[in-house]
């Protein structure tokens, strides 16, 4: 129950309407916890949601800061919850993703970007994605 009840919050802190489709899509993606995972895993767990409104509800999580996808290079878009610095439309993620090639999980790390990056003049940054590629801790 405090879990709902957190999620409701995350919800009306976004200032989204809060629906029993959006619930069920956060509470699956709070469940996951570190980890993304594709919106075919979520709805293949949450069998009364229809695809159309499935990517509404992912594009209008991270339209407002409360996920992030993750292109990791295993051809599907995983989704994970955004850290609370993350805001409408502005996506603060400086942290790595690990990628394992075994169980093809990916995962959210604490770890930051390492370095600065120097681009050429006139050159301006609107994202950034860093994916390490291995074997996870489970699978070695």
């Amino acid at each position: 129950m405090e879990q709902q009840t957190e999620i409701k919050t995350l919800l009306q802190g976004r200032k989204l309407r809060i629906t029993q489709a959006r619930l069920d899509v956060l509470q699956h993606l709070v469940a996951a916890g570190d980890s993304a995972i594709t919106s075919q895993e979520i709805e293949h767990n949450l069998k009364g949601i229809d695809r159309i409104t499935l990517y509404r509800i992912l594009k209008a999580f991270e339209e407002v800061g409360l996920i992030h996808s993750i292109a990791d290079g295993s051809g599907k878009t995983k989704y994970a919850l955004c850290s609370t610095k993350c805001t409408d439309g502005d996506h603060q993620h400086d942290h790595i993703h690990f990628h394992c090639r075994v169980c093809e999980t990916t995962t959210c790390l604490e770890q930051k970007i390492p370095g600065t990056l120097q681009l050429p003049a006139k050159y301006s940054v609107e994202g950034m994605e860093f994916v390490v590629r291995g074997i996870c801790d489970a699978c070695n």
